[in-house]
């Protein structure tokens, strides 16, 4: 139950307490934090907690306890104020308990954990440096009869990306790997935290490579479109169809962003809606060679014929099934981010390149 309490002046708040929706008794030390932020806390003794914002916008608030489904609600901050929101814990369902650990791993297992890897983490250079450490905890099942391919993770999976410097705790609901239609699915939810450097010289790496990580990326891709600055930014937009007998075709002209986004009433919100692909260039960055080489030998699209895109970074997204827009705030958040397919560099980067939503670009620190 969600109720709104006093008014909280210049504080963004969300508080409550967690218990068990069957026996009503609170839940000590469950893991609370806002999905894809480093904002996160535990419960106290009591079951209680709060969690202090920064600013107003959209945040999924996720609560985690052992033996226990996964609870996650969506808040939303116009002004400042003050969030009570209560959790009532469901105990998980004997078939999910059920694929939980296997107690010996052999070949195939070991065989699909590569598998899993490759399609959660990813194959860029940042994935390669990105460790799960309780990789145990994972169970596989393939369904040879429809080619799919899911994985299962009985607690939270904790992963080091020793590239970027953070831990990531990652609550895996849903990962399957279309195997006939060759495409995967995943999504979850993931608290971050900042790995200590221990040295100015660290510090200035992590702060290097997480720029490096953000700027192109989708994330930075919605923020520089909330902001109308998308072509400042580095982005060339251009929209692209499938026509009988000739395949992909993509626009040469530049699309405007005022064509295919607008706003919602209260000003926090813009939408991006469009049919068929839409395909973006970030001309700052050049594709890595490890992603020319995980793209060599597959169907490659033709670019657009223009100086200005040759070896740009090459995305293009599309809408799934009934979907028709997309919902983005200024941070780049974005409010639906199920309702469509990313390709080609945004395909290619996954969790082991994924920001926090709360990152801003910083500047390296001066060698003293």
């Amino acid at each position: 139950m969600l109720n709104t309490a006093v008014f909280a002046q210049n504080e963004f708040i969300i508080k409550g307490v967690v218990i068990d929706a069957n026996t009503k008794e609170t839940l000590p030390f469950a893991n609370v934090f806002v999905a894809n932020t480093t904002f996160g806390t535990s419960t106290d003794g009591s079951g209680n907690y709060e969690i202090k914002l920064p600013s107003s916008g959209s945040y999924d608030l996720v609560i985690s306890f052992m033996g226990y489904e996964t609870f996650a609600r969506s808040v939303r901050f116009i002004k400042p104020n003050i969030v009570v929101l209560d959790a009532n814990m469901v105990t998980k369902s004997k078939r999910i308990a059920g694929v939980t650990v296997t107690a010996r791993k052999d070949a195939l297992w070991q065989s699909n954990l590569d598998r899993f890897k490759e399609g959660f983490l990813g194959r860029s250079v940042a994935a390669k440096r990105s460790k799960i450490i309780n990789e145990e905890v994972l169970n596989f099942e393939m369904d040879d009869k429809t080619g799919v391919f899911e994985a299962y993770a009985a607690e939270p999976l904790i992963i080091e990306n020793k590239a970027l410097g953070y831990r990531l705790t990652y609550l895996l609901e849903d990962y399957r790997v279309f195997m006939k239609e060759g495409f995967s699915t995943f999504y979850g939810f993931s608290a971050f935290e900042e790995i200590e450097a221990k040295s100015k010289r660290k510090k200035n790496k992590y702060t290097k490579q997480r720029n490096n990580a953000y700027y192109g990326s989708l994330q930075h891709f919605f923020h520089e479109m909330y902001n109308d600055n998308v072509l400042n930014a580095g982005f060339e937009i251009y929209h692209a169809y499938d026509l009988d007998g000739v395949g992909r075709v993509i626009n040469p002209e530049q699309l405007e962003v005022s064509k295919i986004m607008r706003e919602e009433l209260d000003g926090q919100i813009k939408i991006l809606e469009f049919k068929d692909f839409l395909y973006v260039y970030y001309k700052n960055e050049k594709e890595s060679s490890n992603y020319l080489l995980h793209t060599q030998g597959s169907l490659k699209i033709e670019k657009v014929n223009d100086k200005s895109t040759r070896g740009s970074q090459n995305s293009w997204i599309k809408m799934r099934d009934e979907a028709t827009l997309i919902e983005f705030e200024s941070n780049g958040y974005v409010r639906n981010p199920m309702d469509f397919y990313s390709y080609g560099y945004w395909g290619y980067e996954k969790i082991g390149d994924m920001m926090p939503i709360n990152f801003t670009p910083k500047v390296l620190e001066e060698k003293q």
